[in-house]
């Protein structure tokens, strides 16, 4: 028989080897069928919501006799819900993030570290503006191309530096250090930005141009986490919202003029242009006036640019029982200040749910306290063509994987956050069972609904573990090794039955002279019966043959 250690070496790295394969494989032929339900029955057709009046503005602003086209709010669950999910797919690429020179600065610095990057054509040069972790510092520089007299190389200009106490030249030792910065990228200026720094708990505000650091005042108690335009996973295209003022028909000279954006839509089949009412604008152009900030409570305040102080609640974070709910459970969410008429209104805080199956609008009066709800789910698709086929291939593949690792799956749902839980290849937080697990209140019937769920799984690992015990009893396993084998079977099903098949030792058996069955001719007794091993050829004989 083969030695234990090397024995049991061999099978749990073959085991690890068959999970890969076979997670890898049920990974993508979930993904495939999950592409072609969210392509033909979701984002082309219930995948969007909309609500008109939105249910912000006072009924006289609707009401005017101009408005043509009422407030709306507008989401949808985008193709990116399945392609945005895997990991593959970046940030939205400019012209001057692919152009070679930045990227080799970025290559250099980091992107997340590179702030802003104008380019001077006159000059053939950008000019960056990145953090220096370092120094601590916030870097503005030339950089360019030297081409000549016996040298061509990349060229860095430091011009100004920023810390904490001000600006100044990189030899500077009285700018302080800047220790966790979190940048408002929103921010139309690409030489002012505002940030947070958590270690010295306040705003901040560089201002390259007048050469100037503003400080506000020390933040106690909150803890910011996102500042600007509080959105997640709208550049991938997994869930987008959008706020449209109430619309009127554009003017001759408005029609005209190429620098107002306008909004088409059709009356009695002919194309017409539609523009704001006086005192509002279009939401994607963003007032940069605005700052918004995500505290660690997942409350929303505004942030006054001037005292670089939280000026008041504009929101939260919630979940469809109204309590607060973290960034990392939402696949997809964008915060939207309604502003017109030189004032708020509230603010609209779009969410898509972690399983993407549900987008909702949480509507906050002017003071931040909740007003209303609307939720717009896709449940329905799966009752139309197509939707209730590709539940019972999503089902049937989700009983191939272990049950060891989907009831794992039901305990860890809660700590996944919500992109990543789509593109996790062994545990399975965007299955069935992670579906109930997020969605169901009681631990007790919870947990037994769950053991039903995967019911088919520990069915098909039972039927494994009967095959694989009964071929240990006629190789002769060790009674200890069938326990295990049985265990790992039920436990990991598929992935133990083919482990085992491996594995198993390749012998030929003979047939016992005392019990008749098979047994191994390299055991000393039969592990049928336990008879001993007799070999008579092998005995030494007592005669000799002699030439006398």
């Amino acid at each position: 028989m083969k030695p234990l250690g090397k024995y049991t070496t061999t099978v749990v790295t073959t085991g690890f080897l068959v999970l890969l394969i076979m997670s890898i494989l049920i990974f993508w032929l979930l993904k495939t069928g999950q592409a072609a339900f969210y392509e033909e029955l979701v984002v082309d057709r219930t995948g969007k919501m909309s609500i008109s009046p939105s249910g912000v503005l006072p009924r006289e602003i609707e009401l005017e006799p101009n408005v043509v086209k009422q407030s709306e709010i507008r989401g949808y669950i985008g193709d990116g819900a399945v392609y945005g999910t895997l990991g593959l797919l970046q940030d939205v690429v400019t012209e001057i993030w692919s152009s070679k020179l930045l990227a080799r600065l970025t290559q250099q610095f980091g992107t997340k570290s590179v702030y802003s990057a104008l380019y001077d054509q006159t000059n053939d040069m950008y000019s960056i503006i990145y953090f220096d972790k370092k120094l601590g510092l916030f870097v503005m520089c030339d950089i360019y191309y030297r081409v000549g007299f016996g040298e061509n190389r990349w060229v860095k200009d430091i011009r100004l530096c920023a810390g904490p106490n001000g600006t100044g030249p990189k030899s500077a030792t009285n700018l302080g250090r800047f220790i966790n910065p979190l940048v408002d990228r929103s921010s139309q200026n690409q030489d002012s930005f505002v940030l947070f720094d958590s270690l010295l708990s306040r705003f901040f505000k560089i201002d390259f141009v007048d050469r100037t650091v503003t400080k506000g005042p020390q933040i106690k108690g909150r803890q910011p986490v996102a500042i600007g335009r509080i959105q997640k996973n709208e550049f991938n295209r997994i869930g987008e919202f959008r706020w449209i003022p109430p619309l009127r028909k554009a003017t001759e000279e408005e029609y005209t003029n190429t620098k107002i954006r306008k909004y088409t839509t059709y009356m009695n089949g002919q194309p017409v242009q539609l523009v704001p009412v006086d005192g509002f604008d279009f939401h994607w152009l963003d007032n940069p006036s605005d700052i918004l900030v995500l505290t660690a409570s997942n409350d929303i305040f505004r942030l006054d640019k001037d005292s670089l102080d939280l000026d008041g609640l504009v929101g939260t974070l919630l979940d469809e029982n109204l309590e607060a709910i973290g960034p990392q459970s939402l696949l997809s969410y964008s915060v939207i200040n309604v502003k017109g008429q030189d004032k708020s209104f509230g603010t609209i805080v779009g969410q898509l749910s972690a399983d993407a199956h549900q987008l909702s609008a949480f509507k906050f009066g002017e003071d931040g306290a909740f007003r209303d709800l609307q939720r717009y789910g896709i449940l329905d698709s799966y009752a139309k063509a197509g939707g209730p086929l590709y539940l019972v291939i999503k089902y049937a593949l989700e009983n191939l994987r272990p049950a060891a690792l989907s009831l794992v799956s039901y305990f860890t749902t809660s700590s996944f956050e919500a992109a990543a839980g789509h593109r996790a290849l062994f545990l399975s937080p965007e299955s069935f069972v992670g579906w109930h697990s997020r969605n169901t209140v009681g631990i007790v019937s919870s947990f037994l609904i769950s053991f039903i769920i995967i019911s088919p799984a520990l069915a098909l690992g039972v039927v494994i573990a009967w095959f694989i015990r009964k071929d240990a009893v006629t190789t002769g396993l060790p009674k200890q090794a069938q326990t295990l084998w049985i265990i790992a079977a039920v436990a990991f099903g598929i992935t133990a039955g083919i482990t085992y098949l491996l594995t198993r030792d390749r012998i030929m058996l003979v047939t016992c002279k005392n019990c008749g069955r098979m047994r191994r001719p390299d055991m000393e007794a039969c592990h049928r019966c336990g008879t001993g091993w007799d070999v008579p050829e092998l005995r030494s004989v007592t005669w000799r043959v002699s030439d006398h």
